[in-house]
């Protein structure tokens, strides 16, 4: 069953599908979680390679299109 993240009460309604993944609405809070709530994290490795290339003073644009990882999330 799935649970909202906030609250943690199964009292859910389904709201989009986002990706081909289900999204439920919590009727309280009114947020939004996916079906398994998991979310897509990069390898240790692959982060360190990031880092690397950032400190070596590569473009984040360069690094994006390397390491197929999302503008802002190298910038955050």
């Amino acid at each position: 069953m799935v649970k909202c993240g906030n609250y943690r009460n199964e009292e859910l309604r389904k709201d989009r599908i986002e990706k081909g993944k289900q999204r439920y609405k919590c009727k309280q809070c009114k947020r939004t979680t996916r079906e398994n709530g998991q979310r897509y994290k990069y390898s240790l490795s692959k982060r360190l390679k990031v880092l690397k290339g950032y400190l070596e003073e590569l473009g984040i644009m360069v690094l994006a299109r390397l390491e197929g990882v999302p503008n802002p999330l190298i910038i955050k």
